[in-house]
């Protein structure tokens, strides 16, 4: 066993050696798709070894003493290299390691203090080629996340996303079942709000005189007029009595709403000395 551990450091150490260097062949012989698979492989293999590295030392299998060392080297690497990947490499060893190293009790928790402010130095760095910022905007946000966990005790949403529970089947029905609810609500409300169109009263053989203000149709045997009031006076028409027959309502429209008619407003879904721990 304790073979096979120092095999396991001593070939972490190697690794996380040579991958802080950028691959050689990504030349411009390369095609654009050739060149950008290179890049997403060393991409992935060079976050995977650094956060495997900083599970080591959250476990204990790699002496804690050597987290500066390996902390030192990342950061010299990006000011070589000035490369997104190494920083976000750098973002991940952080988080990674983090939790389980800066606690109250952590006798060297300031120094741990000065590699956020120098990592937010680099956001604040522009390109002297461009003048642009040297930091993406999205590495940005990455490290102003990272800095607001660790003023919060690390307690929160990770930006590694590894702190969410994956859901169960259960708790994905019932989520759908919710949101699918919220959407009929939001439906109803919608057609209550909206009311019957003239499409629907036409597709019904209801009366569609409407006015300015109403689309209430006009009552059989009275008398319809702009106002659209009961004994109201037609246009070119004369006054009639008062009809005491009951008033037909007209027919009422389906739930669903006319696809013309506006949408209607609402919820939905919307080799470091030694790393071996001795």
């Amino acid at each position: 066993m304790r073979l096979f551990k120092t095999s396991l450091i001593n070939t972490c150490q190697e690794c996380f050696i040579t991958i802080l260097s950028p691959p050689a062949d990504l030349g411009p012989d390369l095609t654009y798709e050739a060149r950008y698979e290179a890049y997403q492989k060393y991409k992935s293999k060079m976050i995977g070894v650094i956060m495997f590295v900083g599970e080591l030392l959250v476990r204990k299998l790699v002496n804690r003493k050597f987290v500066y060392n390996i902390l030192d080297q990342i950061i010299r690497a990006y000011e070589n290299y000035k490369t997104g990947e190494i920083l976000e490499g750098l973002c991940v060893f952080l988080e990674t390691v983090g939790p389980a190293l800066d606690t109250p009790d952590w006798k060297e928790g300031d120094d741990f203090k000065k590699i956020f402010v120098k990592l937010l130095n680099f956001t604040k760095m522009d390109d002297p080629e461009t003048g642009k910022k040297l930091v993406e905007t999205r590495l940005r946000f990455k490290i102003q996340d990272l800095c607001e966990l660790k003023a919060n005790n690390w307690k929160g949403k990770s930006t590694l996303g590894r702190t969410a529970k994956p859901k169960t089947l259960q708790e994905v029905a019932e989520e759908t079942a919710a949101k699918q609810g919220q959407q009929q609500q939001a439906h109803l409300l919608g057609d209550r709000r909206q009311g019957p169109s003239v499409q629907d009263l036409k597709n019904y053989g209801g009366n569609t005189t409407t006015t300015a203000t109403s689309k209430i149709p006009a009552a059989p045997g009275l008398g319809g007029g702009p106002s659209g009031v009961a004994g109201g006076r037609g246009i070119g028409s004369s006054v009639r009595p008062l009809d005491k027959t009951p008033v037909q309502q007209p027919p009422q429209a389906p739930k669903g709403r006319d696809p013309e008619a506006p949408a209607a407003s609402g919820g939905g879904a919307s080799k470091w000395g030694g790393w071996g721990n001795k």
